[in-house]
């Protein structure tokens, strides 16, 4: 449990992440639909939003879902904001490069609850009324090729000297080898295969979600071009970064923040025997057609 530093009363920012409840009727996935028990007649494709098991396009490869072993947030902020719009943060780094251990929160089903207290010089007299953070990316463990693996879901753009040049786009996705580096997973092959090839980004990182219209910075394979335009973020040609903000009901300086995770990645199966997530590893898994989608939880917030 990562705590931040100052007050530790009834003060500050709860963060509970929900590893039973499914995400799958998340208001930041408005595309997906709730659970549905048969494919529908029209329906062509498996998609997030049916039930597990179902083979709605008849390829032989059904609806699966994982749950994530263990989760970490890392935060670039997280802070309170007033009527006015003005901030006062309880973390807040300069780039991904300045982050430490108060900004990245792990939870796991045994410990599913991080509390971060106002610093010793918050301003107490803030009246707060919504709650928000800015999210550089989320690590996620699954079943990738029948082996326990992290997975890091980038939700900013790090490609800038004043963010960390590191070099992601948002949307990437890479993976933690045995020895912790990053690389970037290699779409249209196994994602593992050839890691002397994939410690720096290339065109295998890119997804459906287009170009950035201001960065110029091609998408990784999170997300779509809809998801990504439909955030409304404009912060011009040097910084793109992912945040969510939550009204608050009362000025109190508290808040508590629940994600919703389970169900959070989806795939299609095509071994029964297996449970787990193997894009291109046969001809079935890398057909046209092939579904596999990494959700993000629904997120909700109250104080």
């Amino acid at each position: 449990m990562n705590s931040g530093c100052g007050s530790s009363d009834s003060t500050g920012v709860t963060l509970n992440v929900d590893f039973a409840t499914s995400a799958l009727n998340s208001v930041l996935n408005p595309n997906l639909r709730a659970l549905v028990a048969e494919c529908p007649v029209a329906a062509s494709n498996d998609e997030p939003g049916f039930n597990a098991n179902l083979d709605c396009d008849g390829d032989g490869g059904v609806i699966a879902y994982q749950t994530p072993e263990s989760y970490t947030l890392v935060l670039k902020s997280l802070y309170f904001a007033s009527a006015d719009s003005s901030k006062a943060y309880l973390l807040n780094f300069n780039s991904l490069n300045d982050i430490n251990e108060t900004g990245i929160i792990k939870f796991t089903s045994g410990s599913s609850s991080a509390k971060v207290n106002l610093p010793s010089d918050f301003d107490t007299a803030f009246v707060p009324t919504a709650v928000g953070f800015e999210v550089y990316y989320f690590e996620l463990t699954i079943i990738l090729y029948g082996k326990k693996t992290t997975l890091r879901i980038y939700m900013s753009d790090d490609d800038f000297a004043n963010q960390g040049g590191g070099g992601h786009h948002q949307g990437d996705i890479t993976y933690l080898d045995d020895d912790g580096t990053e690389h970037w997973a290699r779409g249209g092959f196994n994602w593992l295969s050839s890691p002397a090839e994939t410690l720096n980004r290339g065109d295998f990182a890119n997804g459906d979600g287009g170009t950035d219209g201001e960065t110029g910075h091609t998408r990784g394979m999170f997300g779509s071009a809809e998801f990504w335009n439909a955030t409304g973020l404009n912060m011009g040609a040097q910084a793109d970064i992912y945040f969510v903000k939550f009204d608050l009901t009362t000025g109190t300086l508290a808040a508590t923040i629940n994600f919703d995770i389970a169900n959070t990645w989806f795939y299609e199966n095509f071994d029964s025997d297996s449970a787990s997530f193997d894009p291109c590893t046969t001809d079935e898994a890398c057909a046209a057609g092939s579904a596999w989608a990494a959700l993000f939880p629904s997120i909700t917030a109250a104080n």
